[in-house]
């Protein structure tokens, strides 16, 4: 229930800030790399559906135009905005939430400590000492909007994707996959690289992340 309770109370709180009271024309995608997985460790009735935690959330924010879920692991947040913000470009739908929530579980656990990258102590990205990855659990929304009297001054310039099929849990070394969806994103914004002040990086503390 934890994934679904704190979708809503973030898409609560942002539909507040945005000031919408009827969210009937408002279409919903939701970003998580698990949703509800207890079913499958015999604790609950969560099967990994994204497409059935979507709904739920939609239907308790009253969100009554088109849903749709997206998981792609650590990028399944840029991902949902990316989605997002075609739907609204192609005419759609004026106005949709982007919505990433995820939570805890044994199942996750077992996954990355599997993986031998959970760090015992806070994860310290780009630390020589680095040792892994911590794991965490949370939502957080964002309403977006076709108009732009309705804009806090935040807008979606471009985005682009890229798959990187080399390894079942394994990114390429060489960043190749990073680097097709970083230029796609910027020939879709129309910028070039000298125009961007800060790049975020995806810094989990392990070596195969920084080489890439």
């Amino acid at each position: 229930e934890l994934p679904c309770a704190a979708a809503v109370c973030a898409g609560q709180q942002a539909l507040a800030e945005a000031g919408i009271s009827d969210a009937s024309g408002i279409g919903l995608v939701l970003a998580t790399t698990k949703a509800e997985m207890t079913g499958l460790m015999g604790e609950g009735a969560g099967y990994a559906l994204p497409i059935r935690l979507a709904r739920r959330v939609a239907a308790e924010l009253g969100l009554g135009c088109v849903h749709a879920a997206v998981s792609s692991a650590c990028a399944s947040g840029l991902t949902a905005l990316a989605l997002a913000e075609r739907r609204i470009r192609s005419g759609e739908v004026e106005r949709v939430l982007v919505v990433g929530a995820d939570a805890l579980n044994a199942s996750t656990l077992a996954g990355f400590g599997g993986m031998h990258i959970l760090d015992p102590e806070p994860c310290r990205p780009f630390d020589m000492g680095r040792r892994g990855l911590s794991l965490g659990d949370g939502a957080g929304a964002i309403l977006l909007s076709r108009h732009e009297s309705e804009s806090i001054g935040f807008r979606i310039a471009g985005h682009g994707g890229a798959n990187d099929a080399i390894h079942v849990t394994g990114c390429d070394r060489t960043g190749g996959g990073l680097r097709r969806a970083v230029q796609r994103a910027l020939a879709d914004s129309g910028l070039r690289s000298s125009d961007l002040d800060i790049v975020q990086l995806h810094g989990t503390g392990t070596v195969a992340n920084d080489a890439s």
